[in-house]
């Protein structure tokens, strides 16, 4: 018998300091005219996102680490990994702050 093993890239993340994101429990979403609406549980709020924003949104439906998500975005979209990777963190750190996704260290964190 052979074994083999297979890594996923967000699996991995139990070996790295990386942080990873997942959907804020509560958050209510919608599509409305063709953008996605988030309604934030804390406080109401909504905000739509539209093209790659809901792409990171989509994503989101599982734990997922920066690393995670650029290498799924770059092979989706035309942008470099740099500038993806600076992308979704500022896009990230915005949807953190508004409470519609959770941030949870690494695992060396």
């Amino acid at each position: 018998m052979r074994l083999s093993l297979r890594l996923f890239p967000d699996r991995v993340r139990r070996m790295t300091n990386e942080p990873v994101f997942r959907r804020s429990p509560g958050v209510v979403s919608a599509t409305v005219d063709g953008d996605v609406v988030l309604m934030a549980p804390t406080d109401g709020r909504c905000y739509a996102l539209r093209g790659s924003a809901e792409a990171v949104w989509g994503l989101l439906d599982e734990d997922r680490t920066v690393g995670g998500l650029v290498e799924i975005l770059t092979e989706r979209f035309e942008v470099e990994v740099q500038q993806c990777t600076q992308d979704v963190s500022l896009l990230l750190g915005d949807m953190t702050g508004a409470g519609v996704v959770q941030r949870d260290a690494g695992a060396d964190a």
